[in-house]
């Protein structure tokens, strides 16, 4: 049986349909119905929102440490034992809280995916060289309409000066989201 590798375009749009079945799941449910169990074990959206946020920030560590060539995380635990310590971390974080999670370990991941680029022929940025970016980001909801995204971004072209003109081979940037969900 062979596994076909997806194309970093391809994975970016998985994990941008993704994004969109989580907003269209926020938009869709008040807070008390995210907040409601729905299956027979007693899951939540919110639940299922900690959940996935867990196992996508773990996924991102190994990631990270595989695409820098970092020695790898620690192991982390699976199976029922593992999923109910988690669940009973999540209890305790309110519902701004891990959607605010949910929204940061995804755009972390999406970053990590989008921002390894090797333009070797300088066709999509004007300069032959590898580049890489790091970000902070937090995201906050003030209620259920307004969320705001500052973010701190790092920007690194490994083989040559690529920005500003070719003057400078890295570049950082602060920058802003305000977003309104209606």
């Amino acid at each position: 049986m062979t596994t076909q590798q997806l194309t970093q375009q391809e994975l970016l749009d998985l994990l941008q349909e993704y994004n969109a079945r989580y907003q269209k799941v926020i938009l869709h449910l008040n807070d008390e119905e995210q907040q409601t169990a729905f299956t027979p074990e007693g899951w939540s959206v919110k639940d299922f929102l900690s959940h996935m946020s867990h196992w996508t920030a773990a996924t991102h560590k190994v990631l990270v440490a595989y695409v820098h060539d970092q020695p790898l995380p620690p192991a982390i635990a699976s199976g029922d034992e593992a999923n109910a310590k988690v669940r009973e971390t999540a209890q305790e974080l309110s519902l701004p809280q891990v959607r605010n999670y949910w929204e940061e370990t995804h755009m972390h991941l999406t970053h990590l995916v989008a921002d390894e680029l090797d333009d070797k022929k300088g066709q999509r940025t004007g300069y032959a060289t590898r580049y890489s970016e790091n970000s902070i980001a937090w995201c906050h909801w003030i209620g259920s309409t307004v969320q705001i995204r500052p973010e701190l971004r790092f920007e690194r072209a490994w083989d040559r000066k690529a920005y500003d003109y070719g003057r400078r081979q890295n570049q950082l940037t602060v920058a802003s989201d305000l977003i309104f969900h209606f």
